[in-house]
């Protein structure tokens, strides 16, 4: 049994925005810092917690969550709203002895590290100038009796209909003040106005859950990982006897890839558009496992997501191809280091299977350079008289992949 090591990328009861894979959700959430991840612990109480109707912004509380960066999931209602709602809520400190706050403001929206379309300077001098416009308008019941800027949160509204694929939505920008009260005259959005029902209600949703979390109620809290490691099996726990396999333990670590259906073949080799479709889901699935990290933990070395596709493609193949794997006795591996193949021709090696695996681990394990220790490889027939192969490093212990 495997276990994935960051929960929200396979916990589709609590997290299924996440864990759909959607590949502009997880673009968005790439470039947050000290990203965290929460839902209820028992989704059903939302209906308990979310009035059916909306309040005043500043009578929710406290709108801030833990974490600078937190991308909260929950259930809508049913009804028009139906399906489940992600916001991802990005908060900045506004510095007391900032001279011109709201300048400070529209030159550090939070929202200006994941959307770059927002960083552009006459972007921000468009929102300077609103911000000075809104500043002027008088204060009512509709706003908290402080309407000192002392924090500036932003917000992204994520949809996902029922079964259907989620959807970025909007982006809300708020303004608080010292008790974290949003200030009404400072909110702005870019929103169509098709979806402002359903935005306003998801806000809704957003202050009443963390009302609830403030007063005590059991939230699920998945924090990114600091450092980078490769996928763990379950510890204390032997691993089954199929994950020797190099292709087999590859396609357990990549589920979204391993339930695709076999692909048309050509003499064994996967048509262009099959493989294309294919590489598209393992570059979504690869980079929602990246998520789970935080930025300054994650690999910057190309090769990694380049063996990644390989390696992945690789066991794809193998397996649209029948999966056979062959296992080398121990001493016919051990005379592979005093063998010589300059004598043996391409053309007279004949493979049973258009694509096959040998996995050989020797007790005194093969190297093909230091810290490259063999732990089996493919040989994938081209056409009749070619054939290619590939041999991939064995992993660290106890790694998976």
């Amino acid at each position: 049994m495997y276990v994935c090591p960051f929960r929200p990328i396979t916990d589709k009861i609590h997290f299924p925005v996440l864990a759909s894979g959607s590949g502009r959700i997880v673009e968005l959430l790439m470039g947050c810092e000290n990203l965290a991840f929460m839902a209820l612990e028992d989704p059903k109480r939302t209906r308990m917690i979310v009035p059916s109707d909306g309040a005043l912004w500043h009578t929710y509380g406290d709108t801030r969550w833990p974490a600078v960066s937190t991308c909260v999931e929950f259930p809508m209602p049913p009804g028009c709203f139906a399906g489940h709602a992600g916001v991802l809520v990005v908060s900045r400190t506004v510095p007391t002895e900032e001279p011109d706050t709201l300048a400070w403001i529209a030159d550090n929206n939070p929202l200006l590290d994941i959307l770059p379309e927002l960083r552009g300077l006459t972007s921000i001098e468009e929102r300077y100038a609103l911000l000075q416009t809104q500043s002027e308008i008088l204060d009512d019941q509709d706003g908290p009796t402080d309407a000192t800027p002392r924090y500036v949160q932003g917000y992204c509204i994520f949809h996902c209909h029922n079964q259907s694929t989620p959807v970025f939505v909007s982006t809300y920008l708020d303004v608080l003040n010292a008790e974290g009260l949003p200030i009404h005259k400072y909110r702005t959005a870019g929103v169509n106005k098709d979806d402002i029902p359903l935005c306003q209600f998801t806000l809704h949703s957003l202050f009443s859950l963390n009302r609830a979390r403030i007063a005590g109620t059991p939230f699920i809290e998945v924090n990114q990982l600091k450092t980078f490691t490769p996928e763990f099996g379950t510890p204390g726990l032997l691993p089954p006897h199929w994950s020797q396999f190099h292709p087999l333990r590859v396609l357990r670590l990549r589920p979204n890839l391993r339930a695709l259906p076999s692909p048309t073949l050509c003499q064994g080799t996967i048509m262009f558009d099959d493989f294309e479709h294919a590489n598209e889901v393992r570059g979504r699935e690869a980079n929602a496992h990246m998520l789970g990290f935080a930025s300054s933990a994650r690999p910057r070395d190309i090769a990694i997501y380049q063996n990644d596709s390989n390696i992945s493609m690789l066991a794809f193949t193998h397996r649209a191809n029948g999966g056979a794997i062959y296992t080398l006795p121990d001493r016919l591996v051990e005379e592979f280091d005093n063998t010589e193949c300059g004598e043996v021709h391409i053309g007279d090696i004949t493979l049973p299977f258009p694509s096959c695996y040998l996995s050989f681990t020797p007790p005194e394990p093969v190297s093909l350079s230091p810290g490259t220790v063999v732990d089996g490889c493919y040989l994938n027939r081209a056409c009749p008289k070619r054939f290619l192969s590939m041999i991939f490093p064995k992993p660290v212990s106890g790694s998976r992949a």
